[in-house]
């Protein structure tokens, strides 16, 4: 099970202006959750494949052998980063592969 530790929404930088049923919509895949946990807990970036890691890790239950969690970063970056980057929870930068979990600055 991934860790949920939003009892109040996670803080939003350009994402204020969401709606609670944006932000749960957005929480409702498993995958972001995780993703939202572990920017949670990270001083201010990471690479995209570190974080693949750190949320393969997260998703108990679930095998990641070194292809799977090369499909996990391919997920991560062209479906859930950009996600969540759009509704400013944190910043993607695609083209560095480099997540910077302070999306105020």
């Amino acid at each position: 099970m991934v860790p949920t530790r939003f009892d109040t929404p996670p803080e939003r930088g350009n994402g204020a202006d969401l709606t609670d049923s944006e932000l749960y919509a957005l929480l409702a895949s498993d995958r972001r959750r995780a993703v939202m946990a572990v920017v949670e807990n990270r001083c201010r970036s990471l690479g995209l494949e570190q974080l693949a890691a750190n949320v393969a890790e997260a998703l108990e239950g679930e095998e990641f052998d070194p292809g799977a969690l090369r499909s996990l970063a391919i997920e991560l970056h062209h479906v859930h980063l950009p996600k969540l980057s759009d509704a400013g929870l944190l910043d993607y930068d695609p083209a560095a592969n480099w997540v910077d979990t302070d999306p105020s600055g």
